[in-house]
């Protein structure tokens, strides 16, 4: 799975750089090793695009909850 994220549009128009809050989950994620949690497998920063790359799942969490 490939999460980009626009920081232009995550700071709201700011300049601020990568928001701390994506730093915080990339943080967080690369960390943790839980069976149910995803694991980072590489981070880039091309630009203003912030492309996150993790493992493919076989559910996602909405098609999880209607059951």
């Amino acid at each position: 799975m490939i999460r980009k994220v626009n920081v232009v549009v995550s700071n709201a128009g700011q300049d601020d750089g990568i928001p701390t809050s994506i730093l915080r989950e990339i943080s967080y994620l690369s960390f943790l090793y839980h069976e149910n949690i995803q694991k980072i497998k590489e981070m880039e920063v091309d630009g203003e695009v912030v492309s996150i790359v993790a493992e493919q799942c076989d559910h996602n969490l909405k098609d999880f909850m209607k059951n």
